[in-house]
């Protein structure tokens, strides 16, 4: 075959197709980058076309540096059609030792963390005497928690303190005390040390330095062993401890809870011998005054009010109590001629409201509901002045602090929650008489000649409170409350006029076998035969009895 025949053209179709003897095009480009290019096809249409229907594979474009600023190209390996698996390299095995203390930092991290974020309640044990706590705090010492638990005794004064007590010169212990423990202050130097030796060396009492169960006797006698005050140690002694023993009225009335600085949020209440729980609720909300105690407190407060510049900080709050205790004092004033009309019955004349109309009487007085928000703040400053500082009320005594605590507090019953519990009390002003020997044979008298026999009388007003759960509910911020008592039964009464409900109750059986029980009751045989109840000892059972008592 003679050579192919030049066409006009480099290139020519045959049957749509390109022909083998096709001259590839002249490489214009530049010779240096060498003939290992891929040539590209001149008709991008006709490729296509062609390849319609089949499947493509796109290979990765290769990285050229000459577009990055470069003259060298640099190709790119080729991409496996196919993606290997890849082999995971092995963990080396943790020893079992090391897994074990990583166990341990776990453990502790976490016994760390429930230290931090939460805190073991306290356990408060309240019984009605300390005689009571003495057999309570026995027992305790019998069992293992003694000496892993820590704990202490609150009392009084009057049960702790061993200063001597000098009565000429005080009214009551209390006074006493807040007069001794002030820091000593002179012209010269200011020492943080006071006039009571016993206070400046508390902290020499602690847990350390007691037994690990004491009762207030114990206390007492290590106080005096180490000229130590029992008093403030037991207080301070609180914050570390895990059960605190007390009286149950130190839980239950909210004027000793805060004196005492008692919070019983979040903590577990106990209270032994529970069975007269509704009276001592309704006296803790029970408060009575009288007109001479509204008098020695306005005499006192005005004292404090004569040095302005030495309480300057306290000036507003006493001048504010001032103007309530006198509209009080006018209260009594006013409220005298419906007593008077009242006969007198065993020294003693009662004259009752309904409730409404006594609060009426109040805001004629600006002393009611109104009027109880300003009073309250100012009362709430005044106590707690008088707790921490009492240098700044020079002449306040405990009496006073009291009078106005206790006032703020039965008002606060009275008032607050919009009056939910105004209807449970009942005021009543009562007129005390006393006179000479014939002032009891003087019924007959006329008023006149009955009032000549009359050497002294006062006027108190008693708000008596109706309802236990008035007082009961300060105590439901407690996480637990546990009642204890052998006569509790019936609890359907209980539930009620604590207005709570004990999800939890137990009621076991006596210890004493129902065999081992002497009664005597008179035994009928026959309509004309009954056996005499001397005669007869038999069990609840009728069986005979093991025993008589």
């Amino acid at each position: 075959m003679g050579p192919r025949s030049q066409g006009p053209s480099s290139m020519s179709l045959i049957d749509g197709q390109k022909c083998i003897y096709d001259e590839p095009p002249l490489d214009t480009g530049d010779s240096s980058r060498g003939t290992s290019k891929r040539q590209e096809p001149l008709d991008r249409s006709l490729e296509e076309s062609s390849n319609e229907g089949l499947v493509k594979i796109h290979k990765k474009r290769r990285f050229d540096t000459s577009e990055c600023g470069g003259s060298k190209t640099v190709d790119s390996p080729e991409l496996s059609l196919t993606p290997e698996k890849k082999t995971e390299a092995q963990q080396p095995e943790t020893p079992q030792n090391v897994r074990r203390l990583y166990d341990l930092v776990d453990n502790l991290r976490l016994r760390a963390s429930m230290i931090v974020d939460c805190s073991v309640p306290t356990i408060y044990y309240g019984a009605r005497t300390h005689k009571q706590l003495q057999q309570v705090v026995r027992e305790f010492a019998r069992t293992d928690y003694c000496g892993d638990i820590l704990m202490t005794v609150l009392s009084s004064r009057d049960y702790s303190c061993i200063r001597e007590f000098d009565r000429q010169m005080w009214s009551n212990r209390n006074d006493m005390c807040r007069a001794c423990v002030k820091p000593f202050n002179s012209a010269r130097e200011r020492r943080e040390d006071t006039n009571c030796k016993y206070y400046d060396n508390r902290m020499a009492l602690n847990h350390k330095s007691l037994p690990p169960a004491f009762d207030l006797d114990e206390l007492v006698a290590a106080g005096e062993e180490m000229k130590a005050c029992p008093y403030f140690a037991a207080r301070s002694m609180v914050a570390s401890a895990h059960i605190v023993f007390c009286p149950y009225n130190y839980l239950i009335e909210p004027a000793i809870r805060s004196s005492m600085q008692i919070d019983l949020a979040g903590n577990v209440v106990i209270i032994d011998e529970a069975h007269n729980i509704e009276d001592i609720c309704r006296d803790a909300a029970t408060f009575t005054f009288t007109r001479d105690n509204v008098r020695a407190a306005l005499k006192e407060l005005e004292t404090v009010a004569g040095y302005r510049f030495a309480n300057q900080e306290s000036t507003s709050n006493v001048e504010e109590l001032l103007r309530t205790l006198k509209n009080w004092d006018e209260w009594f004033v006013n409220q005298t001629p419906l007593i008077q009309k009242r006969a007198v019955s065993g020294n003693e004349a009662v004259f009752t409201w309904d409730v409404q109309h006594f609060v009426q009487t109040l805001n004629n007085h600006n002393i009611g509901q109104q009027h109880y928000n300003g009073f309250r703040q100012n009362a709430e400053i005044f106590c707690k002045r008088l707790r921490d500082d009492p240098r700044t009320l020079y002449g306040v005594t405990q009496a006073t602090g009291s009078l106005v605590e206790s006032l703020e507090t039965v008002l606060g019953y009275l008032f607050r929650c919009s009056g939910k519990y105004m209807d449970d009390f009942k005021p009543a002003l009562i007129r005390n008489v006393w006179g000479t020997e014939s002032l009891s044979e003087s019924v007959s008298w006329r008023n006149s000649q009955f009032n000549k026999a009359i050497d002294k009388e006062t006027l108190s007003l008693r708000l008596m409170c109706m309802n236990p759960a008035v007082v009961f509910e300060g105590l439901k911020a407690a996480r637990c409350i546990l009642l204890a008592s052998g006569t509790l039964t019936p609890l359907l009464s209980l539930h009620s006029e604590l207005a709570t409900e004990f999800p939890l109750q137990v009621s076991p059986n006596h210890v004493i076998p129902a065999d081992r029980l002497a009664t005597e009751f008179p035994l009928q045989v026959s309509p004309n035969h009954v056996i005499p109840a001397d005669r007869v000892r038999v069990g609840p059972y009728c069986h005979c009895l093991k025993a008589q008592f």
